[in-house]
């Protein structure tokens, strides 16, 4: 088997990845009798979610990302940030209510190392965080609970590698196809390139495929 059809076991479509949090979702049990289960394979949803749709954050970024105190990961109006772009849902919401309260991340030049980072959470994902952080997520934090978003199974923060072994996880349980962060970051850089420049040829080199479209559902 050579290097690039090798490959092609290694990388899932981005229609599958974007609906494995879904189907993480759907194996809770509605009888509450298991609610620490739940709890995880809520925030095992909100995770992936995070990994695949929020591109504008790096994956340290995700680990470390607070909802107190100084929260990276917030609610609040539009004008506790300054140079947002603002999709088209928010702008509608908006002239409905002047007054309404997003869903928002924001991590200092400083904490980001770099430029800042401004942006809405996207819409698909607000009613799955809220229902986390309002139900489950106080399920799952220690004694000393440590402020982000998402935690490991002892209610600390994630470490990179046990943000590896669990992405590595749960696609492989959810798409029987192990997929890394990392991988999965690549994967969306390369159809980002391949789309602004119009040549899927690497992208095709490097998941094993002649036909790329399936990656992207077209």
């Amino acid at each position: 088997m050579t290097h690039y059809a090798d490959a092609a076991h290694k990388y899932l479509s981005y229609h599958v990845l974007t609906n494995i949090p879904a189907r993480i979702l759907q194996a809770r049990h509605s009888n509450q009798t298991r609610p620490e289960r739940d709890a995880r394979l809520v925030h095992d949803a909100v995770l992936l979610m995070f990994v695949v749709s929020v591109t504008c954050l790096q994956l340290r970024q995700i680990r470390e990302a607070l909802i107190c105190g100084a929260a990276n990961v917030f609610k609040g109006p539009l004008s506790s940030l300054a140079g947002i772009t603002m999709p088209e849902w928010a702008a509608d919401e908006l002239r409905r209510n002047p007054a309404s309260e997003f869903w928002q991340i924001h991590f200092s030049g400083k904490e980001a190392a770099g430029p800042s980072v401004n942006a809405f959470l996207p819409q698909s994902m607000v009613q799955v965080i809220e229902e986390y952080l309002m139900q489950h997520r106080s399920l799952l934090a220690g004694g000393n609970d440590p402020g982000t978003l998402f935690l490991n199974k002892r209610g600390g923060p994630l470490s990179a590698r046990q943000l590896t072994s669990l992405v590595g996880e749960l696609t492989a349980r959810f798409a029987s196809c192990r997929m890394t962060p990392a991988m999965i970051r690549r994967l969306f850089e390369l159809g980002r390139q391949a789309e602004k420049a119009h040549d899927y040829y690497t992208l095709s080199r490097v998941v094993g495929r002649e036909d790329v479209r399936e990656f992207f559902g077209e």
